[in-house]
């Protein structure tokens, strides 16, 4: 098992190209990809999810059954869920084809690997083609992020890039809108009549946990989008914003075809 415990490091996942997929949805997306190389299950694990062990042995992967000590270790966690697999890392998307995409998401710094893997789960769930992450975001696939994404990381193609700037520039050259997202945006996700202004071809582009968009990012996008807030909260977590504004987009696809 020192290999399951070796990929709660990146060093140890860009050493062998693997990952953990922890979580019965991890898991079942991750063999429904063809991603899964092998399964880890509790005996609690294994009772409570024996269609996920006929799955495994149906691609002839191999299975494993652990204590419940090892598979807190092998987790990072006191409350596993009694299943975990060894996937393979997803190939790295190194040019991405601007000129085909049509949904895409650029985080420009986003830290937390909980809105990270949150974010990633929302965009497949939104039908977005891809997820750019910018320097200083969360590894897509560590823990933390697998487990927010339900293993949508295997659904989506997810890229990093070192110029948010640059992804902006080919996304606008393809003929998408590049839609920035602040408190203070003058184009409001909850007026109909600009609707279709949110209709992919798009590129929605979030900020920083703490500190939002750079300034200058914001400049080369074509529109500023906020989301008003009606209650008493100073202002939205971004994973929640991110759900609001991409499923804008899904709503619009569906009405405007």
């Amino acid at each position: 098992m020192a290999l399951a415990r070796s990929l709660n490091q990146r060093s140890g996942r860009d050493a062998v190209g693997k990952l953990l997929a922890q979580g019965p949805q991890a898991v079942e997306y991750g063999l429904r990809a063809r991603q899964i190389e092998a399964v880890l299950f509790t005996e609690d694990g294994l009772a409570a999810f024996a269609d996920l062990e006929r799955a495994a042995h149906e691609q002839a992967l191999a299975v494993y059954v652990i204590d419940e000590r090892t598979s807190k270790v092998i987790a990072g966690t006191n409350s596993p869920q009694g299943v975990t697999g060894i996937a393979t890392l997803p190939p790295p998307v190194l040019d991405w084809p601007a000129s085909e995409a049509r949904f895409v998401v650029l985080l420009e710094q986003a830290q937390d690997p909980g809105n990270v893997g949150t974010i990633i789960r929302t965009a497949d769930a939104a039908g977005a083609d891809l997820v750019i992450l910018g320097p200083g975001s969360a590894d897509p696939y560590g823990p933390k992020c697998v487990r927010a994404s339900a293993g949508s990381v295997f659904g989506v193609q997810v890229a990093t890039t070192d110029s948010p700037a640059d992804e902006i520039d080919a996304a606008r050259s393809a003929g998408l809108a590049v839609l920035a997202t602040a408190a203070d945006g003058a184009l409001s996700v909850f007026d109909g009549g600009v609707l279709a202004r949110f209709t992919p071809p798009v590129m929605w582009v979030f900020g920083n946990e703490a500190r939002g968009l750079d300034p200058a990012t914001i400049q080369g996008c074509d529109e500023v989008v906020t989301i008003p807030i009606v209650g008493g909260a100073e202002s939205m977590n971004v994973a929640a914003a991110a759900a609001v504004c991409l499923f804008t987009s899904a709503r619009a696809t569906q009405e405007l075809g």
